[in-house]
């Protein structure tokens, strides 16, 4: 008994740790077969040992000591075979889920890489394409041999690290300059920094100053050395009025050709950014009072103009040439000469026009000169309203003209943009855009060195590609054929991808449950020597057999009869009940058994 108990005791402890591992993974299965199995082996040689020791004792005892060494030896083959089973199964499983892993990874892999490859590259050589594009076509526009165009190429990358503007924006400002026939070498080296500095300070585009540039150069015959002083002028007329620099530059390009009678170099840029400041206060916008200032230089020397001055005996030219030699502008001779013609007509005219021109109101400006030019026969003269648009302003503001104008022209030799420059520089939109262009040069630069390499695989590749077609062309049936074996290979090979990819997915449920098959059979294996060897461990599983039995008859009866009885009897005691409340004798019967029932009660306390 003390041999069955123990060999019971050491099964069970086994078989409990095998039964729980049947509820998680196979891998902690095999752990509590491989224990079985150690302690069924020690058992084996303790009941070896006692065999030999106690073999002269009574034959019933060396028979159950046999029998006992028997059934251990049977169940260790058994645990110890499918133990093996249990392994092969967990390996297949394994190996058919790495292989998939791999298969999985292998395709992550050469995707990642190759798309890694391709974005690394692509955009460094798409951009230095780009700008050596732009700088062929500049080349091509205004002659430049290879040298020269490399050069400038370099300038601009330099410039645009150096002054914080794009490339693109650069070479939109270099391209504008060629096309206006700006083309020399050292004409360009001279405009681009000023151009690339200014549009910084000014967040306007370079394009718009490379046009303003050429405009100074052609109309007015500034210098491109010069153009920086052109800036500083500017600069400082759009601080001492309204009319901002942005403005300047967007209406220098049209205002340029008409100044230039007025004056030429930079008195004209002088005398165009006071009336202009000027102009602004009588208008409201700086579009509005740049477009009254261009109505009254396209009257100014105009041959109704000249024709209405004449009709009142002035010969206006004449007259603004005496006062230009004593340096006193066209803009300002014609003031001049108004203000002398109506003293001379009525010192009563020049009053009534200056109150007219200072009304603010449009419709009584016009009818007052209107009544002005009756009452004192002043003729045509004062009749064009697009030109008393800017002569209004500029009759009431000369002194401040005046004042705009030679402070201006001072400064034309002062770097008046330095701390406009300082300050854009420190914006954090700046120091972004800074990051950027580095970036952007960057690329450049890798993809000059990339570039050649792609450019001579284009070029061995192109004639391989003509071969190709003549042949193809020459031999259609033969391509056709050829095709449709690539097709079938290339067909072949995505199917047997496809049919290695589906028979794992489809052997892995087959081989999960083939190890689940073979955990629960381990499992139902050491379940059934424990209780066929485990002594108390098997009366305790009778017993729960016989109480389950029992529990389930009791259940039938309790489900049966006694149900459907409490069912009669509730539904007899609910009857009684309705019958009693229906009619007086009921309820007669129900007073006196309620009051036996109270007397019951008294009577027992």
């Amino acid at each position: 008994m003390a041999s069955r108990f123990s060999i019971g005791v050491v099964v069970f402890a086994a078989l409990h740790g095998t039964f729980r591992a049947v509820m998680g993974n196979s891998q902690r299965t095999l752990e509590r077969l491989s224990s079985a199995t150690t302690q069924l082996q020690q058992r084996q040689a303790s009941l070896t040992r006692a065999v030999s020791r106690y073999g002269d004792i009574g034959g019933d005892a060396a028979r159950r000591l046999n029998g006992e060494l028997t059934h251990v030896g049977h169940t260790l083959s058994r645990l110890e075979s499918q133990q093996a089973r249990l392994t092969r199964a967990t390996a297949t499983s394994t190996a058919l889920r790495d292989n998939r892993m791999k298969i999985y990874g292998q395709g992550l892999e050469s995707y990642g890489m190759a798309r890694a490859a391709y974005g690394a590259v692509q955009p460094s050589v798409k951009k230095y394409m780009s700008f050596q594009d732009n700088m062929i076509d500049m080349a091509i526009t205004a002659g430049f041999n290879t040298k020269t165009r490399d050069a400038l190429g370099k300038d601009i990358r330099a410039w645009s690290l150096k002054y914080n503007q794009t490339q693109d924006d650069l070479q939109a400002a270099s391209s504008s300059l060629i096309g206006n026939n700006i083309d020399n070498l050292d004409d360009l080296r001279a405009y681009l920094p000023s151009i690339a500095r200014a549009a910084t300070a000014t967040k306007t585009p370079a394009e718009l100053w490379a046009q303003a540039a050429f405009t100074t150069k052609q109309s007015l015959g500034i210098a491109a050395k010069d153009f920086a002083a052109v800036q500083n002028i500017m600069t400082y007329g759009g601080k001492a009025g309204s009319f901002e620099i942005a403005d300047q530059v967007k209406w220098l390009p049209e205002l340029a050709p008409q100044m230039a009678s007025v004056a030429q170099g930079k008195e004209a840029v002088a005398e165009m950014v006071a009336a202009l400041q000027v102009a602004k206060i009588g208008a409201g916008s700086s579009d509005k009072a740049a477009n009254n200032f261009n109505n009254f230089l396209e009257k100014l020397y105009a041959p109704e103009t000249r024709k209405r001055f004449a009709d009142v005996h002035i010969d206006i030219e004449k007259s603004l040439m005496q006062q230009k030699a004593y340096g006193i502008s066209p803009i300002e001779g014609m003031m001049n000469t108004l203000q002398t013609y109506l003293a001379r007509k009525s010192p009563q005219a020049l009053a009534q026009f200056k109150s007219a021109m200072a009304l603010q109101d449009d419709k009584a400006r016009d009818k007052a000169l209107l009544a002005l030019q009756q009452n004192f026969g002043l003729g045509e003269l004062f009749a064009d309203m697009q030109m008393m648009a800017f002569v209004r302003p500029m009759l009431a503001n000369r002194e401040k003209y005046r004042t705009i104008r030679a402070e201006s022209l001072s400064t034309a030799n002062t770097d008046v943009q330095a701390e406009d420059y300082s300050k854009r520089l420190a914006s954090p939109i700046e120091k972004m855009k800074q990051l950027m262009i580095a970036s952007s040069d960057l690329g450049i630069s890798i993809g000059e060195q990339l570039t050649p390499q792609v450019v001579g695989f284009v070029d061995t590749v192109v004639p391989l590609i003509t071969q190709i077609n003549c042949w193809v062309q020459a031999n259609p049936q033969l391509v056709q054929s050829i095709a449709g074996v690539v097709g079938g290979l290339l067909a072949f090979k995505i199917g047997l991808l496809g049919v290695r990819m589906v028979l794992n997915l489809v052997a892995t449920p087959f081989i999960s449950l083939w190890k689940g098959f073979q955990t629960v059979r381990s499992g139902g294996l050491l379940m059934s020597a424990a209780f066929s060897r485990g002594g108390s461990l098997r009366r305790l599983a009778g017993l729960m057999s016989r109480l389950s039995r029992g529990a389930l008859r009791l259940g039938a009866v309790l489900g049966g009869g006694l149900v459907r009885g409490l069912m009669i009897a509730g539904r007899a005691v609910l009857f009684i009940g309705r019958a009693l409340m229906l009619n007086p004798i009921g309820l007669l019967i129900t007073g006196i058994a309620v009051g036996a029932f109270l007397i019951y009660r008294l009577g027992a306390h």
